[in-house]
């Protein structure tokens, strides 16, 4: 860490426009077996503008639980009709997308990160090849301990942000940069 400070490729990347935020959706919330539907990332600027954007539906190969159908609305004949990719040609995508990035996302650490990890592993494609990985909620755990909870939602209440479309990882994210930026 230059100077002990932990967010220095943070501060870095975004000084530099590098700084990609990502989501996912996914066929449940067992990290151990369920696969992404949708894998959104975008490039910001140090305005907070979008500089670039990547928006893939991912045909997984497993059910879609009634849980997450319930919470993204992505069931297989939307994948399909949507341009719906197979995992490893989105993890790939994706993969490009993010090369040589400072990499953030929103409870992504927990949950977004060990997913693709493992999406990676199984589909015999390397790690992800980025300068670092950042996650809002344990920065808004940080600097803001007084918030009632650390939802995306809550951040975007604190942060006067409006997410159109939670629950959809290009809105989450679009939200997630917007609370980054502010």
């Amino acid at each position: 860490h230059a100077y002990g400070d932990c967010y220095h490729r943070l501060i870095d990347g975004y000084q530099a426009e590098n700084i990609v935020v990502y989501d996912t959706e996914t066929t449940g919330l067992d990290l151990t077996k369920d696969q992404m539907v949708q894998i959104s990332a975008v490039k910001i600027g140090r305005t907070g503008d979008i500089i670039d954007t990547l928006d893939l539906m991912v045909e997984p190969s497993i059910e879609i639980s009634k849980e997450a159908y319930e919470t993204h609305g992505f069931d297989l004949e939307y994948i399909r009709q949507n341009g719906g990719l197979t995992a490893v040609e989105a993890l790939q995508r994706f993969s490009d997308f993010t090369k040589g990035c400072v990499l953030v996302g929103h409870n992504n650490l927990a949950y977004d990160k060990p997913l693709v990890s493992r999406q990676l592993q199984e589909n015999s494609l390397p790690p992800l090849d980025i300068l670092a990985e950042y996650d809002t909620l344990v920065i808004a755990k940080q600097f803001y301990p007084f918030l009632p909870n650390f939802k995306l939602s809550t951040l975007c209440e604190r942060f006067k942000v409006v997410n159109e479309c939670a629950h959809n990882a290009l809105g989450d994210i679009t939200a997630t940069g917007q609370c980054l930026i502010a």
